[in-house]
This record gives structure tokens, C-alpha cells and sequence, in this order.
């Protein structure tokens, strides 16, 4: 965020700063070129090489809205190259990027930010799945010897290549595993396969055969390709049974992305913070800091400043996870801190409350949460006010 601020204000510093400093908001947005959602960014560069107000709180305000508005665009950019899917935005480059989505050059950075973020869920994911294949390999290939030696190694040895994968009714793609068991059954490769243990390039004929049916899925329903039994789904696709554990696996993976996650599944997995989640969290972070600010604002400034924040925390009734926000609050108001960016250190706890909140959320299902106002949720919760925006968060994560 600070590096696009810091962006915006050498692009005006290449301007006459009486302009700079003379112009509407509207009118420096115009000319740099940029979309109306980092107003707030600009208005901090013009607020710097113009020697803008040093008081808190307009401060404060600028910087609120500034991080809104660039959350906001962060966040309307991803949903948009996530949609595009992995294969475009993965491959493109960035100024193509930029092309596709109607965007200035001065949001390369950003665009590459969110490109990374996307790129990076989608290949640890793959990765994850290519593992599983190389386990899947090893059982489809000794299922395919055990089948071959059923034809018997006078057919089976003089047969060309091609007979097999015929014979076997086998895609090209599997044509290096079926001369590996062909080899393998007569003998001539038995040292090979030993020394190898199967790692052999022939294992990457059999991932791209699963990626294949997985993405041949993608042509059918979600009730269709999930409701159907293995049978079935062979004769859909015109394979044979040989490939009943890869079209097993390609299955299991479609269905994983396509279903509703339960609650049963939340509450044994790893909560996996994205990169979306991880921006709302900090959203309602400033919000909570917002509010916590307005309730101190209502006692004596002499009071609040020599208060302990433990005794602000009794006060204000908030437990001590939000010890980070009521500090920031403090700090704003006592004329302590310029800026309303909080530290890591700041937002930890709130967002433990907010991971805390998810789980009793999960339990609580997911057609409940979704559908249910957030004050009858924090009631039920039994949680005060101030946890409004940290259950407003964790609601968002199950969701959306």
C-alpha cells in the first residue's frame, strides 16, 4: 500500500507543485489515469508533496480511506483474474494483464501482487495432486501388467506397441507405462524397473491422462459428474476400465472443488488464510479500531492518556485480544501516533479472536450463519458490541 502511495507521489512531483496542490481530487485522478478507488492514495500523495495537515486526525481519516479504497480495488481485481481461471492469468504476462482488465501501468504492481497470490494457491494445489497421482501411478501400472499377463506372453511379447494400447484400449498418452509392463512381463527390463521403482518418465503420461479427464469433467454438471458411480462415468467418457483409478481420482478432485466444504471438513482441516480473507480480516480490524475510538472520545483526553491499557480494556468491557485496537485507539487520540497503519503485532489478536469466532461458527453450520443477522449472531454468541466486526469477518470467511 505504501508502495503505491509512494508511486503516486513521484508521478506528481514531476508537475508543477502549485498545480498539484491547487487541483480537485477528481482532476489529479483524471490525470494520472486511475480508477476512482484509490482516491484516498492519491490524496496522500498530494497531502505530502503539498505538506499537508499534521494533525491526527485528519491523519487518520485520510489514511482510513486510502486503505479502503485500495482494499476495495485489491480485492475487485482478484475476484476478477480468478474468474479468468489459472491458465490465462498465469500465462499472460503483465502487461497483458493490465490489457484484459482496462487497468494503467501505474497498477503493475498490484496486478503482479494479486497474479502471485493466484498463481501461487493454483500450483501448490497442483503440486499437491501431481504427488497423489505418482502414488495412483503404481497401482494402475501393476494393475495393468496383471491384465496383460492375462493375454498370455506369447501375445503379449510379440505384439507391436500399438496393438496393446489397442488391444488395452489405452490413450497414446499411457503408450511409454504399457511398454514399460510389456518389457517388464518379457523380461527385458526387469533390472531397469527394480533400479527405477517406477520414477520414470513415463509416470508424467499418467498425470496428464487424470489432468485430461478432470478438465473433461468440467463439460458436465456438478450433480452429473459427482452423482454418477465409476461405472458410469467410464462409459460417459468412453475409457475402459483400466482407467477406473484415474477417472476415480479425477473425480474425487472435481467434486472436492465443486462441493459446499461442511462443517465436519472445517473442523478437521487447517484454516487456510487467503489472501481475500487476510484483507476483510484487516478491514475489520480498523473498523473495530473505529469504534473502540469513538467509545474513548466520550471520557475526559486526561483520563484516557494516563490510563493503563488494561484498565481501558476493563472499561470499555472488550477482552484482551483487542488490546491491539484499543491501543491504536489511544494512541490516536492522545496525539501518539500519526498514522492509523497498525503493526503485526497491532491486529494478532484480533485476528485470533476472528479464527476463534470461525470455529463456533462451523459448529453452528453453515446454512444458519449464512442466512442469520450478524447482532442475533453475536448474541447467540454471547460476545459484546465491539466483537460486532470480528464476527462480521469470520462470517465472510464461511460465506463467501
Amino acid at each position: 500500500f505504501y508502495d503505491t502511495v509512494q508511486h503516486m507521489y513521484e508521478l506528481l512531483k514531476r508537475y508543477v507543485v502549485s498545480f498539484v496542490c491547487s487541483a480537485k481530487l477528481h482532476e489529479l485522478l483524471d490525470i494520472l489515469g486511475l480508477p476512482d478507488e484509490l482516491d484516498g492514495a492519491v490524496q496522500m500523495a498530494q497531502s505530502w508533496l503539498c505538506g499537508g495537515s499534521d494533525d491526527v486526525l485528519t491523519s487518520v481519516a485520510t489514511a482510513d480511506i486510502a486503505l479502503q479504497g485500495w482494499t476495495d480495488k485489491i480485492k475487485e481485481i482478484y475476484n476478477t483474474l480468478k474468474e479468468y481461471g489459472y491458465d490465462l492469468v498465469c500465462g499472460a504476462s503483465l502487461h497483458e494483464l493490465l490489457d484484459i482488465l482496462g487497468l494503467p501501468d501505474q497498477l503493475d504492481g498490484t496486478v503482479s501482487m494479486i497474479q502471485g497470490w493466484i498463481c501461487s494457491e493454483e500450483e501448490a494445489k497442483m503440486t499437491k495432486r501431481e504427488v497423489a497421482i505418482v502414488g495412483g501411478f503404481t497401482d494402475w501400472f501393476w494393475e495393468t501388467v496383471a491384465t496383460l499377463k492375462e493375454y498370455g506372453t506369447g501375445i503379449v511379447c510379440t505384439a507391436k506397441l500399438q496393438e496393446l494400447m489397442d488391444l488395452l484400449g489405452l490413450p497414446d498418452l499411457l503408450d511409454g507405462a504399457v511398454k514399460m509392463a510389456q518389457e517388464y512381463i518379457c523380461g527385458s527390463d526387469e533390472e531397469g524397473l527394480k533400479t527405477t521403482s517406477l520414477k520414470t518418465i513415463y509416470v508424467s503420461g499418467f498425470i496428464d491422462t487424470v489432468k485430461r479427464i478432470f478438465n473433461s469433467f468440467k463439460n458436465y454438471s456438478y450433480e452429473l459428474v459427482c452423482g454418477s458411480s465409476l461405472h458410469d462415468l467410464l462409459d460417459i467418457l468412453g475409457l475402459p476400465n483400466q482407467l477406473d483409478g484415474a477417472v476415480t481420482m479425477a473425480q474425487s478432485w472435481f467434486c472436492e472443488e465443486e462441493e459446499e466444504v461442511t462443517p465436519q471438513l472445517m473442523k478437521r482441516s487447517p484454516l487456510v488464510i487467503t489472501p481475500a480473507m487476510e484483507l476483510a480480516a484487516v478491514q475489520g480490524f480498523y473498523d473495530t479500531v473505529q469504534h473502540m475510538y469513538e467509545l474513548l472520545k466520550r471520557y475526559v483526553v486526561s483520563f484516557v492518556c494516563s490510563a493503563k491499557l488494561h484498565e481501558l480494556l476493563d472499561l470499555l468491557g472488550v477482552p484482551d485480544d483487542l488490546d491491539g485496537a484499543v491501543s491504536l485507539a489511544q494512541k490516536m487520540i492522545c496525539g501518539l501516533t500519526s498514522s492509523a497503519l497498525a503493526s503485526a503485532d497491532d491486529m494478532r489478536g484480533f485476528f485470533d479472536t476472528v479464527e476463534e469466532i470461525f470455529y463456533k461458527l462451523v459448529e453452528m453450520g453453515k446454512a444458519y450463519v449464512c442466512g442469520a443477522d450478524i447482532g442475533a449472531i453475536v448474541q447467540e454468541l454471547g460476545l459484546p458490541d465491539s466483537l460486532t466486526w470480528a464476527v462480521n469477518v469470520a462470517v465472510g470467511w464461511i460465506c463467501n
